[in-house]
């Protein structure tokens, strides 16, 4: 009797032991799993224009069309000929050009006259061709991290546009759902944005961030409602600064000299998050607390620098801000 106790406490332990390496196998492959998942979005994570429709992730509808006609991917390819076939991809929906160093828009792209969804983020476009408004189809835009200055076409179909961590001064005041301009060097939001908001469902600019209380940079306006309406009101009248802007939407006075824990001003909280935008905004409001060191006698450009922020995208409006700042004598060399 003991010997069966015996055997049996000793297959359950070996039961235990294999099941708790079969546990810890599984959690190796699942942390790899994740691990590949996260590196195959990495790309995206700065494209949250699908959101508030309950879209898939753009990574998610790759996978899902890999396989058929209607969906074109060649993410990073680093592609040297752009020249694509006007019969084999005519019926084209979804085109996938992330991360493949071009300088332009392929022109071919004009002849894919069903296209629905567009990604051309991180790539070196400086413009924007004018064909792109003959795609009366073209519904989702993706145009961040580019090198882009202007924005000088209207596509009426557009629902969704990314156009974030660029080199422009202005939004897009076109109608739409959801629009994303952060992490662009604008300093006043136009008078006529107020038609671009009224029927929009998000909007995602980093201004809000340092309103009082802080309102999320990914901003729904289906739950925020009151603040659409306020952008409304002041924009049918007047165009918005960032002083205005945050003045507008606070419901606290914001103290733009106040610090953090590790004594950093808002200077060092707008580099660090490539807000270039509220860099200008706030050097126009205080523009002494730019040699205000932390509690590591660094400046806010020191601790940029530190960071790696002025070898990182965007760096030409980096370098244009803090030039402004040294042809004023306000920095400290």
């Amino acid at each position: 009797m003991n010997q069966t106790l015996q055997y049996v406490e000793s297959s359950q332990s070996d039961m235990y032991n294999e099941s708790e390496f079969d546990e810890h196998q599984r959690g190796i492959n699942l942390a790899i799993l994740n691990q590949k998942t996260l590196e195959d979005k990495i790309q995206f994570s700065n494209l949250n224009i699908n959101q508030p429709l309950d879209l898939k992730a753009p990574a998610e509808t790759i996978q899902e069309y890999l396989f058929t006609d209607e969906k074109l991917e060649a993410q990073g390819k680093g592609l040297s000929n752009t020249h694509i076939s006007f019969n084999k991809y005519l019926n084209l929906k979804l085109l996938d050009l992330t991360r493949c160093n071009l300088t332009q828009i392929p022109e071919d792209i004009k002849q894919m006259v069903n296209l629905q969804k567009l990604y051309m983020g991180s790539n070196l476009l400086t413009y924007i061709p004018n064909f792109l408004e003959s795609l009366k189809f073209l519904e989702i835009l993706d145009l961040s991290q580019n090198q882009l200055h202007s924005l000088n076409f209207h596509i009426k179909s557009l629902r969704q546009l990314n156009i974030s961590s660029n080199n422009l001064d202005q939004p897009y005041i076109y109608p739409l759902e959801v629009l994303c301009i952060q992490m662009n060097p604008i300093t006043q939001l136009p008078k006529n944005f107020d038609r671009a908001i009224k029927n929009m469902n998000q909007l995602e600019f980093d201004w809000f961030k340092y309103c009082k209380p802080p309102l999320p940079l990914k901003l729904n306006f289906v739950k925020y409602s009151s603040i659409q309406q306020k952008l409304m009101n002041a924009l049918k009248h007047n165009k918005l600064n960032f002083l205005d802007f945050v003045k507008l939407l606070s419901v606290n006075e914001q103290n733009f000299s106040g610090t953090d824990y590790k004594e950093r001003n808002l200077f060092c909280q707008a580099g660090l998050n490539d807000d270039i935008g509220a860099l200008y905004g706030l050097y126009q409001i205080i523009p002494q607390d730019i040699n205000k060191t932390d509690f590591d006698n660094n400046t806010p450009l020191t601790v940029c620098y530190l960071d790696g922020k002025l070898s990182k995208h965007p760096k030409i409006i980096w370098s244009k801000f803090f030039n402004k700042c040294y042809s004023s004598n306000k920095l400290k060399s």
